[in-house]
């Protein structure tokens, strides 16, 4: 009996405990010049720019979508993103990189690794110093359709 008693309090407090943020951006990696502005323009939905013609045909790539953040955030931050593949192809998460769009460029792809599936990004927790940041996710399906998208962090003072 006690020893149930102690099982179902761990899963309680599994349940109930906030998951941990982790680093999405360092406050060395803040301190990079950036690659391109910040607002700089990004396809509707975050496709791939000219890509929209090629819905329905075998060619069309995979969509990459940024679900969250949409707008200014404190951190930490959900960073959720949707990958859609196309034509029967599937999206294998070791074709996936995310980059800190910096001079130099900071490769992110190990630090959202953890987060990172078929489906997408659900990155709950993402840790980033107050700034502006672009990201850019890039993938590529199976049939050798590439995909990408560029989130425009803009991280504000908790």
């Amino acid at each position: 009996m006690r020893r149930t008693s102690f099982v179902g309090i761990l899963m309680l407090a599994a349940c109930v405990l906030p998951a941990h943020a982790a680093v999405l951006i360092t406050a060395q990696d803040a301190q990079l010049p950036r690659a391109a502005p910040a607002g700089t323009p990004t396809p509707p939905g975050g496709a791939a720019a000219g890509y929209d013609k090629d819905r329905g045909t075998p060619t069309r790539p995979p969509d990459v979508v940024i679900q969250s953040p949409t707008g200014p955030v404190a951190s930490p931050f959900p960073l959720r993103v949707t990958f859609t593949p196309h034509n029967g192809a599937r999206i294998d998460p070791n074709g996936v990189t995310v980059t800190l769009l910096t001079k130099p460029e900071v490769d992110l792809t190990d630090r959202v690794r953890p987060y990172l599936s078929a489906r997408g990004v659900n990155f709950v927790q993402a840790e980033a110093p107050p700034g502006q940041y672009r990201v850019r996710i890039e993938l590529i399906d199976d049939a050798g359709h590439a995909g990408a998208a560029t989130v425009d962090l803009q991280v504000q003072r908790p």
